[in-house]
C-alpha cells in the first residue's frame, strides 16, 4: 500500500483545500516534509488516520456523538464555530491486488449545521465509485492491511521513544509492534472468540457441571497468568530502572564531588560538628570565665591551702581534748577515756602545735574540697586541654564554614544536589515497589500451581466419564493449541527480528567489536551480549545508544513483518547528539519501507544530515504556519535558510 496523495478542507490550520503530493518512486521512497511546532505535521498525521477510518480512527463502530466530539477538536475551529461549515478529508492510495496494482480514493465529507454534523463517504476503485458493499469489503481489507494502531505503531516519534526508554517501558513498546506487524493480534481474537463461545455454551446450560467448574478454573488461571507476566515484565522493568537509576546516581555523585560538593550525609555530619563546636565552646568560655572570677585566687594560693589543711590536722589533738572535757562531765571518771585522753595530750606535745585556726568540720570538708577540684582532679588540667582542643577545631571549622557557604551559594551545586536526593528517593521507591511485587509473584506461582492442580484433576474426570467429543471439549483443545501456536510462531519470529537487529546495531554503534548477538526473551526483554556471550549491560551504552539499538530492533520488526505500507518518521531527530544523528539517518531512515515520510523541524535533516538520504528524496515540502492569518500553507519550499549541521 502506498499513499499518493492527501487533499484537507478546513482540516485544523489548513483552511480552504491544501494538496500534498506524496508520491514515491522505487529508487527515491522518501517524502521530506519540514515544519516548525506548531505548523501542522500533527494534524497532517491524524488526517491520514481519520480519512482512511474516519469513526474507527477514534475507536468508534460508527458515527457516534464521541466520535464527532473527537472530530471537532480536529477541524479548523473558526470554521466550526460558524452556523454552517464544510470539512472534508480526501486520500489517494494504491493496493496490490491479485496481481495488479489498483488505486483508490476515500472522499470523506462532512457539514456542519445549526443542529446537527453528517458524514458522508464516497470510495473510488480505479475512478469507478463502489456500492455500499464494496466500500465495506475495502474498508475490513485497509483494517488488516493498515490499521489505525499500526499506524500509530509505523510512526517513529523521536521524542515519545526517548521517553519510553527512559521510563522503562521498552519491552512493552516492542511487544506492541511486534505483534500488530506479525499479526499475533489474530491469535488473540481467535482465541477470545473461542472463549466466547464456551460462555455462551455456559449460559445455554450446554456444559456440565464439571464442564462449568473446569470453564471458570480456566478462566481464573488465564487471569492469574496473565497478571503474573504483567508483574514479571513490571519487575524486570522496575530492576533495570533501579539500575540504571543507580549507575546514574554513581555518575552524578562523582560529578557532584569533582565541583567541590558534599552530601546530604556529609553536610549533616559537618553541621553537627560545627554544633558541638559552638556547644563545646560556650562551655569551655563558660568554665573558664567562672574560674577568672571565682577560683582563681585560690588556685594562685593553692600552697597556702595546702599548709592550712596539713594545718587543721595538726589541731585536731586539742580540738578532741576539748570533746573529751565535754564527754566526761556526761559520763564521769573512766579508765578508757583516760587512755584516750593519755594518748591524745602525747600528740599534742610530739605536735607542739598551738590551736590558731580552730576549723570547724563544715571548714574542713570545705577546704579539702576546693584543694582536690584545683590540684588533685586535675581541673586546670582538664580545662587546658578542651581549650587547646577548641584552639585545634578553629581552623576546621572555618573550613567547613567555607565548604557550606560554597555548597549554598553554588547554584549549579545546589541543583545537582536536588537532583541527587531526588534520584535517591526513587531508588527507594524502586525498592519498594521491588519487594512488593515479588511478594505477589510469589503469592500468584503458588496460585497456579494449586489451579494447574485441580484443573488437571478436572480434565482425568470428565475425560473418564465421557468419551465423546462435544463441542466444549474442542473449543478447549483448540485454545491449547492456538497458545502453543502462537508462542513456538513469536518466539522463532522473535530471534529472526534479534539477529536482523543485531546486524543492524553493529552497523550503527561504536562497540560492534565488542557485541556478538541480541536476544529477546518471551517477555520481550532485550539483552546485548558480548563478544564472549556475555549479557552486556544496558547502562554501558549512552542515550544515543540505547535509542539507536531500539530503532535497530523497531527496522528489523518491520523488515521482517514485510507488510509494505508507509512509515512516518516524526522529529526523529530530538533526542539523538551530533555522531549518533548521521548513524541514525544513513542505517535506519534511507530504506527501512518502501514509503517513508519524514516530518522534520528547522533543526534535524537539514545541512549534512539531508544531505545522507538527498538521493533517496522523491520531493521536499514545507508547512508554513501564518500567525496572522492562523493558517498552514504548503509548499516545496522546505527550509531554505537551512541550519548547517
Amino acid at each position: 500500500m502506498q499513499i499518493q496523495k492527501i487533499q484537507m478542507n478546513n482540516i485544523g490550520p489548513y483552511i480552504g483545500a491544501n494538496v500534498i503530493d506524496l508520491t514515491v518512486t522505487e529508487l527515491k521512497n522518501i517524502i521530506l516534509i519540514g515544519g516548525k511546532n506548531g505548523a501542522g505535521k500533527t494534524t497532517f498525521l491524524n488526517a491520514l488516520r481519520i480519512g482512511l477510518f474516519g469513526s474507527f480512527s477514534f475507536g468508534y463502530r460508527s458515527e457516534t456523538a464521541g466520535y464527532y466530539e473527537n472530530l471537532s477538536r480536529v477541524l479548523n475551529y473558526r470554521e466550526f464555530n460558524k452556523e454552517r461549515g464544510f470539512f472534508s478529508i480526501m486520500v489517494n492510495f494504491t493496493l496490490d491486488e491479485e496481481f495488479s496494482t489498483n488505486s483508490y480514493i476515500i472522499d470523506r465529507r462532512w457539514t456542519k449545521s445549526l443542529s446537527n454534523m453528517t458524514e458522508s463517504v464516497d470510495i473510488y476503485r480505479n475512478n469507478i465509485k463502489l456500492k455500499n458493499e464494496e466500500k465495506e469489503d475495502l474498508i475490513s481489507k485497509l483494517k488488516e492491511i493498515y490499521p489505525p494502531s499500526l499506524i500509530d505503531l509505523t510512526l517513529f516519534d523521536g521524542e515519545k521513544v526517548g521517553q519510553i526508554i527512559e521510563n522503562g517501558e521498552t519491552s512493552k513498546y516492542l511487544r506492541e509492534i511486534f505483534e500488530t506487524n506479525f499479526g499475533v493480534n489474530y491469535f488473540e481474537k481467535l482465541s477470545l472468540d473461542l472463549s466466547q463461545y464456551m460462555i455462551s455454551e455456559k449460559k445455554n446450560r450446554l456444559l456440565t457441571d464439571d464442564e462449568i467448574e473446569l470453564f471458570e478454573i480456566g478462566s481464573k488461571f488465564q487471569a492469574s497468568k496473565k497478571e503474573l507476566q504483567t508483574n514479571l515484565v513490571q519487575l524486570k522493568n522496575y530492576k533495570l530502572s533501579r539500575k540504571e537509576k543507580i549507575f546514574e546516581l554513581r555518575e552524578k555523585n562523582k560529578k557532584f564531588k569533582n565541583y567541590g560538593g558534599i552530601s546530604v550525609s556529609d553536610k549533616n555530619e559537618i553541621e553537627q560538628f560545627m554544633l558541638n563546636y559552638e556547644r563545646n565552646q560556650k562551655i569551655v568560655l563558660f568554665n573558664i570565665k567562672t574560674f577568672l572570677e571565682n577560683e582563681i585566687l585560690f588556685y594562685l594560693n593553692k600552697n597556702l591551702i595546702s599548709n592550712t589543711i596539713i594545718r587543721i590536722e595538726a589541731e585536731k589533738p586539742s580540738k578532741y581534748l576539748a570533746y573529751i572535757s565535754e564527754i566526761q562531765q556526761f559520763i564521769g571518771k573512766n579508765e578508757n577515756l583516760d587512755n584516750v585522753t593519755k594518748i591524745i595530750l602525747d600528740a599534742k606535745i610530739n605536735n607542739n602545735t598551738k590551736s590558731l585556726l580552730n576549723a570547724t568540720e563544715y571548714d574542713e570538708q570545705k577546704i579539702k574540697s576546693l584543694y582536690e577540684n584545683l590540684v588533685k582532679n586535675g581541673m586546670i588540667d582538664d580545662m587546658k586541654r578542651k581549650f587547646l582542643d577548641l584552639t585545634d577545631d578553629i581552623q576546621k571549622n572555618k573550613e567547613y564554614r567555607k565548604i557550606l557557604k560554597k555548597n549554598e551559594m553554588n547554584l549549579e551545586i545546589v541543583n545537582m544536589l536536588s537532583t541527587i536526593v531526588n534520584m535517591e528517593r526513587e531508588i527507594q521507591n524502586y525498592d519498594l515497589k521491588i519487594e512488593s511485587l515479588e511478594i505477589s509473584i510469589s503469592e500468584l506461582d503458588k496460585k497456579i500451581s494449586e489451579i494447574q492442580g485441580l484443573m488437571e484433576m478436572l480434565e482425568n474426570k470428565i475425560k473418564h466419564v465421557s468419551n465423546e467429543t462435544n463441542s466444549f471439549e474442542v473449543a478447549r483443545k483448540m485454545l491449547k493449541v492456538i497458545d502453543e501456536f502462537k508462542r513456538i510462531y513469536s518466539r522463532r519470529t522473535q530471534k529472526e527480528v534479534a539477529t536482523l537487529a543485531y546486524k543492524k546495531f553493529k552497523e550503527i554503534t561504536s562497540k560492534s567489536d565488542y557485541i556478538n548477538g541480541i536476544d529477546i526473551d518471551d517477555e520481550f526483554n532485550v539483552t546485548v551480549l558480548d563478544n564472549r556471550n556475555n549479557n552486556m549491560p544496558i547502562e554501558l551504552f549512552s542515550a544515543g545508544e540505547k535509542q539507536l539499538l531500539v530503532s535497530s530492533l523497531i527496522y528489523a520488526i518491520v523488515k521482517k513483518a514485510n507488510r509494505k505500507v508507509p512509515f512516518v518518521f516524526d522529529t526523529p531527530l530530538a533526542r539523538l547528539d551530533y555522531d549518533n544523528r548521521f548513524l541514525f539517518v544513513n542505517y535506519i531512515m534511507r530504506d527501512i519501507s518502501d514509503q517513508i515520510l519524514i516530518l522534520s523541524t528547522n533543526s534535524e535533516i537539514v545541512g549534512k544530515t539531508k544531505e545522507i538520504i538527498e538521493d533517496r528524496i522523491s520531493k521536499t515540502l514545507l508547512l508554513n504556519y501564518s500567525e496572522i492569518k492562523s493558517k498552514t500553507s504548503v509548499t516545496d519550499e522546505y527550509f531554505q535558510n537551512e541550519v548547517k549541521i
